[in-house]
Order: structure tokens, then sequence, then C-alpha cells
């Protein structure tokens, strides 16, 4: 929220410090019952016509541009293709538990759609997908506290970001396919080499052998930390030998710029036509270690914008 609009309801309450008060000294599950009652009378005061007008005008309840069913086909196809690749596939909520973004990422809150009973529509899957592989690396830490047996999953997902698009056609929701791997660090970078590897033959596989996008078109940008990065260093090195058929751009950035990313993350770029457009990211976070108290424990998090690349596709 603005500050000038909080500042002015505190100022019209006459209670300056309301959020202080209802952030500290209530407990969550009153919050919730709070405003539960709250938005309950506010619905109360909805008339037929308001909703209609509201369901008009509300950006994030506009539904999808373009024809629906050969698209989810295309999207199950996409998945199938994972599975046969070992990434087993999930269905997910479309809420996860409030501060799933925020807490373990750089994401501020109000980027996300903040819901009621301790929930959050779902801003990020990966997000999801880093609780999902932490219970399940639990459960195996739990029969051996050594076990490196990685945690493989995709998800396709209708996202909900708050950020304006000023894109025609596009909405605050939208798909996105996504694939994680989750493990344990084997020492010389073994895991961050053999995950990144598998994660990228997957998409290179995807976009040119499933898809039919030509390997001309495609583009793959390794970003570096320019401080001294070993991990950079080895994955670079072993991709460059092990995946050839990748068009490569190298890039050193901040680690602010970077934003969740610990020490590579990558970027896949579509260039049909002279164009370049982002079709998806991925690359290593801490967020499995914070999760599970365990500095051991790695993540290898991407997304492919599957709704975007679909309408890419049928425009050319």
């Amino acid at each position: 929220m603005p500050a000038e609009i909080l500042e002015k309801i505190t100022r019209r309450l006459g209670v300056p410090d309301l959020v202080e008060k209802l952030c500290e000294q209530i407990a969550s599950t009153e919050l919730n019952s709070f405003l539960l009652e709250v938005f309950s009378r506010k619905t109360n005061q909805i008339s037929p016509a308001e909703l209609l007008t509201a369901y008009q005008n509300n950006r994030f309840a506009t539904p999808v541009p373009y024809e629906w069913i050969p698209f989810i086909e295309w999207e199950l196809e996409i998945l199938r293709f994972a599975k046969a690749k070992g990434f087993e596939p999930l269905e997910l909520s479309p809420v996860s538990p409030l501060g799933t973004c925020s807490a373990v990422a750089t994401v501020h809150q109000h980027k996300v759609l903040s819901a009621l009973r301790g929930t959050e529509v779902v801003a990020d899957a990966t997000n999801v997908l880093a609780l999902e592989s932490s219970l399940r690396r639990q459960e195996l830490l739990k029969k051996d506290t050594k076990s490196a047996t990685r945690v493989r999953l995709s998800t396709t997902h209708r996202h909900i970001r708050t950020s304006v698009f000023n894109f025609p056609g596009f909405t605050p929701h939208f798909k996105i396919f996504c694939l994680t791997i989750a493990g344990r660090d084997e020492g010389g970078f073994r895991f961050e080499t053999e995950s990144i590897m598998e994660c990228l033959q997957f998409y290179h596989r995807l976009l040119t052998e499933k898809i039919g996008i030509d390997n001309s078109q495609i583009h793959l940008i390794l970003k570096n930390l320019p401080a001294e990065n070993p991990l950079f260093e080895t994955v670079q090195k072993a991709l460059f030998k092990a995946l050839p058929q990748w068009n490569y751009e190298i890039q050193e950035i901040d680690q602010e710029k970077a934003n969740y990313y610990k020490g590579l993350q990558f970027k896949i770029i579509l260039d049909p036509e002279g164009n370049r457009y982002d079709i998806g990211d991925g690359g290593f976070v801490d967020w499995t270690q914070e999760l599970l108290g365990n500095r051991k424990e790695r993540f290898l998090i991407s997304g492919l914008g599957t709704e975007f690349l679909y309408k890419l596709l049928n425009l050319f």
C-alpha cells in the first residue's frame, strides 16, 4: 500500500499506529478472524450490478485472450515430455502459505496477491516446489542423514502478480512451466554441474525437438557474479564441453541484480527475425537451505513462459 494512502486512512481513523498494533499486538489467527468479518461485511454491500462492473474492470479477473483448448493440449505435451525425462509433474494448489515468496526470496509482498487464512495466491510456483522439495528431502534425510538422492519436480501453473503490465494482450495472470532439482552438496560442485546440465539439456531438447524451434534462434545467457566464482567457472567449462549445441553468451552481473540467485543464473532467449525475447530463466538458490536449516542442501530452479512462448509461436 502506498505510504500516502496508509497515512490518510490512519489519520481518518485517528489511530496513527494502526498497522503496528494489528501486526504486533494481536495473533495471526485473531487478525484473520477480524479481516474475515471485515470482508464479509464489505461483500454484503456489493450489488449484482457492482459485481459485474468489478469483473469487467478488475485486471486480475480477465480471461485469457487466446484459444484455451489448443494451448492446454500443447502444455500437456510439455508435461509429458518432462515426465519422460524423470521430472515428476505436480498440480499445485492456486494458493500457498503467506510469505511463500518473500520469506525466502527477495520478492516484496506488495507484488504478491495476499489472501486470508494465512495464504497468498501463487506468484511463483518454483517457491512452492521449494517447499515440496524440502519436505521430500526432509523425509530422505530422516532415513539417511547424508542422503544425496535428488528430487526432480515439474509443473505448469497460472501465476498472478500485482506488477503492472503494459503489453497489449497480456494479463497479470499467466502460465509458466517450472522445473526444479533438489539435492545435497556432493563436493567439487558435482550437484551443481550435473543438475544444470540435466536442466539445460531438457530445455534444449524441448525447444528444438519437441516444439520445433530452429537452434539458431535460441540463445543461452550465463550470468556470473563479477567476483571470483569457482562455481561458475566449473559449471561453464562443463556446459561448453557437454552441451555445445547451445548458442552461449556470458554476462557478469552484480549480486543485487541477480536477486535471489546464487553463483549462476541463466536466461533462455528466443531470437526470431532479429527480435530477442526472454522466454525462460533459472539458476541456483538457497531456499531449501533456509527451509531445512541445512547448509548442505542444494536447489536449482527454472521456468519457461509457456503462455508467452505460445503467443510468440502463433504470431510468427
